[in-house]
């Protein structure tokens, strides 16, 4: 009798110490697990790996996965510029999905034509940025951190590339049927880093060149970063006299007036001066007939029966009046 109690006082004693050590272990995880919320309205670049990226804020203005975004939404992560060596939209837009680019080095001339038949260039010289086309239909929006913006973009200041691809509900009536292509502009990091680029090629008479450099620094801890970056640019171009000089400041700053991340103040500020003469991208044209205003010759007449009002190419009886819509030029 007294060895069953014995037995049965162990398996208790066993028993009761296996709970005390699982509380116990369940306590100590709870402890040691620190769970972090990330913040629906941010995308945090330090989560793409090489050329792939998930998240993204195109499809809707909140941070949501790309496979569940319904709209046709390409991301274009650092890496993947870097490895292009694309410092523009002339030069990255050759490379992504259903987008054309103007200017020299893009693929397609962007010229527009006047009312006297003369082509013109002067826009896409001017702002191949504002030239580019996607899906072929007309300019997408620039944005950035998708505010509109006119300022060119360069990567010496982008975190990441959205390219949304319109047109779609999201930006019915809002934006361009075009779609939008969003600069994601560098933000400042709890961490300090340096970072130097330079770059230099043939050009014209005298070689290109190239130098951009980026500082982080945390000013207080956990609290308080600021980054600067600049950029540099001296580029020629074999046809003379055409050149562009591209200087900029950028500098942003990230606060956490309580340390953490449930209260954010996130800015930025830039400064720059870009001064050129872009190349042509057409060849001399000859307008000299339509300054002489040659006369037109025409296979058919548009006539108007004055007895049926029809306009048309007919054989009629009666009174006739000839219209022109746009002559011919020889």
């Amino acid at each position: 009798m007294n060895n069953l109690q014995y037995r049965n006082l162990s398996k208790a004693a066993c028993i009761g110490i296996s709970f005390a050590c699982a509380a116990y272990v369940g306590w100590a995880q709870e402890e040691e697990e620190e769970v972090f919320e990330l913040s629906p309205f941010t995308v945090d670049s330090s989560t793409d790996e090489g050329y792939y990226a998930s998240q993204s804020m195109a499809g809707g203005r909140l941070s949501g996965s790309l496979k569940d975004t319904g709209a046709a939404v390409q991301v274009i992560t650092k890496e993947f510029m870097e490895d292009l060596g694309a410092t523009g939209v002339e030069e990255l837009l050759q490379y992504t999905t259903s987008s054309e680019v103007a200017g020299i080095l893009g693929n397609f001339t962007g010229s527009s034509e006047g009312g006297e038949g003369e082509t013109s260039t002067g826009g896409a010289r001017r702002d191949p940025d504002g030239t580019s086309r996607i899906r072929g239909l007309a300019a997408p929006d620039r944005t950035r951190n998708f505010y509109v913006t006119d300022i060119p973009f360069d990567t010496y200041n982008t975190e990441r590339i959205d390219i949304n691809r319109g047109a779609n509900s999201f930006l019915f009536g809002l934006g361009s049927p075009a779609g939008l292509i969003n600069n994601g502009m560098a933000q400042a990091q709890f961490r300090d880093s340096n970072e130097i680029s330079t770059r230099i090629g043939s050009g014209g008479k005298d070689p290109s060149y190239r130098a951009s450099f980026s500082l982080n620094r945390v000013v207080v801890e956990d609290k308080l970063a600021i980054r600067v970056n600049g950029l540099m640019d001296r580029t020629q171009y074999r046809q003379r006299p055409t050149y562009k000089n591209d200087d900029r400041i950028y500098m942003a700053f990230n606060y956490r007036p309580f340390g953490d991340s449930n209260t954010v103040f996130r800015g930025f500020v830039e400064r720059g001066d870009i001064i050129g003469n872009a190349p042509d991208v057409l060849l001399p044209q000859e307008n000299l007939s339509t300054f002489l205003g040659l006369p037109a010759r025409f296979s058919h007449y548009m006539v108007r029966d004055w007895r049926n009002g029809f306009v048309g190419s007919r054989h009629h009886e009666g009174a006739t009046e000839a219209h022109f819509n746009t002559p011919w030029r020889f």
